[in-house]
């Protein structure tokens, strides 16, 4: 197992900790969709030319031939500064996804011009009737009299739809008699779906977009892919998103505990720094083992997604979600209550770590759904 950062892998967190300190740190405050949208619009352009697109990526689609290893230091980083953009979603979610659609040329197309900037894809896929169930797919396209499909249904808590030039939707495909054929995949621009993309704030200042299909008609050549490797492609982009979104969770609980460490160093009680109350320190080393722990679980992910036995890392990458979600809850949840009052204030970034750590918990899956899919699987 690589545990050792190389040379470049060094250089590259050092420019992602430059990037974060200087665009993130003491911005951490966001509450409106057009927020996020001047954050987008500012940032993203640089998250292509720094290569973060294509770092975790292979040569074959326009990458630089990293691994997850490489994505998952650019996400821990940004996760201490806690970014909104969408970057697990493109560089990893919806990436993972086109990559193991090996048989849609077009694709690759499509993902190159994601990775250079040019234009953000976004995968829809999640409903609310999964429950984290990454293969559900309830949304229904049929044939209309138009020759094109009509479709109906939902997808839920996308994150990146506030700014996606294209979402990719997967659904079922019926047949005249209603009878399932296949799986497709639907290509439709977001200009297209104004009226039914609603956007909302999440509260660890984040945006997300909910899907509404009501009967809505598509030309025919909205259909990109029509295949049966589409459920095991949502399988393998959601392992490798929930570990990335672990890592990025990891960013935000090793962020909380160094603010904590420096406010026990500084901050006095009765001529003391608080730093000297054993009681304290003794907290404060819960904390870092919590962390050392879910770092563990991530780097047991990452090399889990080089197996070629998929089951193996389904499980891990749900094991993964259980364990980061269990520590980073504890490790922020103690760093509000070492800080005292003040770490109640909207003024101080660690009830914000606070605040990812719960959205991360929920994202494809709860960690109880992960939990129960180890179990099931082991």
């Amino acid at each position: 197992m690589q545990c050792i950062a190389t040379a470049e892998q060094k250089l590259l967190r050092e420019s992602v900790q430059q990037f974060v300190q200087k665009q993130y740190v003491g911005n951490f405050r966001r509450s409106s969709i057009d927020d996020c949208r001047e954050s987008f619009r500012l940032n993203w352009p640089d998250y292509a030319r720094l290569g973060w697109l294509a770092a975790g990526l292979p040569e074959s689609a326009g990458g630089f031939g990293g691994s997850a290893f490489e994505t998952a230091i650019i996400a821990e980083e940004l996760g201490r500064g806690l970014a909104p953009e969408p970057f697990v979603t493109a560089a990893v979610y919806t990436a993972q996804f086109i990559l193991g659609l090996s048989d849609w040329t077009k694709g690759k197309v499509l993902l190159a011009k994601m990775v250079s900037g040019e234009s953000l894809l976004v995968l829809a896929h999640e409903e609310a009737q999964a429950r984290g169930d990454a293969t559900f797919i309830g949304t229904k396209a049929r044939s209309n009299s138009r020759g094109g499909y009509t479709l109906t249904g939902s997808k839920t808590a996308v994150i990146g739809g506030v700014n996606a030039d294209f979402f990719l939707v997967t659904a079922r495909l019926e047949s005249g008699n209603g009878n399932d054929e296949c799986l497709g995949l639907f290509l439709i621009p977001s200009c297209q779906l104004e009226l039914q993309c609603q956007h909302t704030m999440t509260f660890d200042g984040r945006a997300v977009s909910s899907l509404i299909f009501n009967e809505l008609r598509l030309e025919s050549d909205a259909l990109v892919c029509r295949s049966a490797m589409i459920t095991a492609a949502i399988q393998r982009a959601t392992d490798h998103a929930l570990i990335a979104y672990s890592a990025e969770a990891l960013g935000a609980m090793q962020a909380s505990l160094d603010m904590t460490r420096d406010y026990l160093l500084t901050r006095e009680q009765y001529g003391e720094a608080l730093s000297e109350f054993q009681v304290l320190r003794h907290r404060l080393a819960d904390m870092f083992i919590a962390s050392e722990k879910a770092r563990s679980m991530v780097l047991t992910g990452i090399h889990a997604t080089r197996e070629s036995d998929e089951e193996h890392r389904t499980k891990i990458a749900s094991a993964t979600k259980a364990l980061v979600s269990q520590s980073g809850e504890f490790v922020t949840a103690l760093g509000i209550q070492l800080h005292g009052g003040i770490g109640m204030a909207d003024e101080c970034s660690v009830g914000h770590y606070y605040k990812r750590l719960n959205v991360y918990e929920l994202l494809l899956g709860s960690a109880t759904y992960h939990l129960n899919n180890f179990r099931e699987l082991s």
